[in-house]
């Protein structure tokens, strides 16, 4: 639980002009991750949790993260050709960010009828959980509802071009949050769950979600929910993207790139404050 546990910043506020630029460095990468490379993704969104009040220690976080899209300035999101069954993964990360917050992680991929059969993510999730959670279980029972919540919308738009969906798999690595969401446990310290998050358990009554346990270490979307040894994040980042053959001549290229960027919109900043 150590290294989920919140970190105290004590560092020193950053002026007016350099928390614009985390804003900027936030609002750019978001949209990469996204669309391209999700595995710096819960890293974004973590520096996007203090860009309000960045300080030293946030832009220590800023350059670390551009430096590693700056090694890996090359990686692909490869789709492969399947049945187009929707399948996901959900983990949660309980009481890991400052103010007693809890995370939400989640991957959903479309691929043939095994759900651990893994295709590159149609989306990925790694998102503050909006209540405060009471355990380990209730949070990762809301990471499966908030996954799940954009599973409903996946098999409808899948639905509407010729793509109709058998029950959806939810992997968790939480029986507790399997056996609250199927119905088969009612512990009584969950009185206190949001009743929202019960949605969950209303679809999987509808045969519209299986949510089903697998052991954390066959888990993706833990990828998305803390800070993992960098043995461990390589061995994620081979499922998530394709990481072509590093090229000398491209990876100058593009360091040389990133640095005029960086440049540019520093010196912006600069004249705008002036």
């Amino acid at each position: 639980m150590a290294i989920q546990a919140p970190h105290i910043d004590t560092s020193p506020e950053l002026s007016a002009a350099e928390k614009t630029e985390i804003q900027a460095i936030c609002g750019a990468l978001l949209y990469y991750c996204i669309a391209v490379d999700p595995t710096g993704y819960p890293a974004v969104t973590a520096l996007a949790c203090e860009q309000s009040k960045p300080t030293m220690n946030t832009r220590s976080s800023a350059d670390r993260l551009l430096a590693y899209f700056q090694k890996y300035p090359n990686n692909e999101l490869i789709l492969k050709a399947c049945k187009m069954r929707l399948h996901q993964q959900a983990d949660g990360s309980y009481l890991s960010r400052s103010g007693s917050r809890s995370i939400a992680g989640g991957i959903s991929y479309l691929s043939n009828d095994d759900p651990t059969e893994i295709n590159g993510a149609i989306h990925v999730m790694s998102s503050v959980i909006p209540t405060v959670m009471s355990s380990i279980g209730e949070t990762e029972y809301a990471a499966c509802f908030l996954t799940g919540q954009h599973g409903a919308g996946f098999r409808q738009v899948l639905h509407d071009l010729g793509y109709p969906q058998p029950p959806t798999y939810i992997l968790t690595d939480n029986k507790c949050a399997e056996g609250i969401a199927n119905n088969t446990i009612k512990p009584k310290r969950t009185k206190s769950l949001e009743m929202q998050y019960h949605w969950l358990r209303d679809r999987v009554a509808r045969n519209q979600f299986i949510v089903e346990w697998r052991p954390g270490v066959h888990n993706l979307a833990d990828f998305f929910t803390k800070p993992l040894p960098v043995h461990t994040h390589q061995a994620y980042m081979e499922l998530l993207v394709q990481i072509p053959p590093n090229n000398t001549a491209l990876c100058a290229k593009a360091s040389r790139a990133l640095a005029s960027r960086y440049f540019k919109l520093h010196t912006a900043l600069e004249t705008r404050v002036c």
